[in-house]
C-alpha cells in the first residue's frame, strides 16, 4: 500500500474512532439522571421541634412538640447538631427531629411509687412492683424482724399514692 491510502485508511479509522468516542461520551451525558439538588436546611419562623427521649430504665418514649426559640431561626442542621450534641438531629420539611435515650424511668414511672424489699432491706421504688422500678431511697429498716403478713406485702409490693401514705406504710413497718 501507498503512502497516501495508508493515509486515508488513518484518516478514516480516527474519524471512526473519535465520532464514535463522542457519541457514547454524548449518549453518557445525555442518559446520566439528572442530579437532586441538594437543598440547605434552615429553620426559620414555621419551624418546628419534636423531641423524643426514650428512657432505658422503663422503654417508654415520650415525645414533646414545640415551637423553635426565635435565636435559633436561620440555623442549618449542622448549626442544630453542634448547638444540641447529645441529640441526634434530623429534618423532613419544616420539622426538626431531636432524638434522644436517657438512663432512668420516663417521668410517668418516676410519678409513682411503691414499698419493697431489695434483698433484705425495706425499701421506696419509683414504678409499679410488676413494672420497671429504680430505687428511690433506702429506709434502713431490716426485714427480717418484721411479721411474716407484712413481708409478703413487701415482697410483692406495696404501691403508695403520695408522701402523706408514704409515711404511713413507714411507720406501721417499724411499729
Amino acid at each position: 500500500m501507498n503512502a497516501p491510502k495508508q493515509r486515508i485508511w488513518l484518516y478514516i479509522v480516527l474519524v471512526v474512532l473519535l465520532a464514535g468516542g463522542a457519541t457514547t461520551a454524548w449518549s453518557g451525558i445525555l442518559s446520566r439522571p439528572e442530579e437532586a439538588p441538594n437543598p440547605v436546611f434552615l429553620t426559620g419562623p414555621n419551624t418546628r421541634i419534636v423531641e423524643e427521649v426514650t428512657y432505658k430504665g422503663c422503654g417508654h418514649v415520650v415525645r414533646s412538640e414545640k415551637e423553635l426559640p426565635g435565636n435559633q431561626h436561620g440555623l442549618n442542621l449542622d448549626q442544630l447538631s453542634r448547638l444540641y450534641p447529645d441529640w441526634n438531629v434530623a429534618v423532613s420539611e419544616e420539622i426538626i427531629h431531636f432524638t434522644n435515650s436517657q438512663s432512668g424511668l420516663c417521668p410517668g414511672c418516676k410519678a409513682k411509687l411503691f414499698v419493697g424489699l431489695d434483698g433484705d432491706e425495706v425499701t421506696v421504688f419509683y414504678g409499679t412492683p410488676e413494672g420497671p422500678k429504680e430505687i428511690k431511697e433506702r429506709t434502713g429498716i431490716i426485714a427480717a424482724g418484721l411479721p411474716e403478713e407484712a413481708l409478703l406485702d413487701l415482697k410483692a409490693g406495696i404501691p403508695v399514692e403520695n408522701q402523706e401514705q408514704l409515711l404511713q406504710v413507714l411507720e406501721g413497718l417499724m411499729n
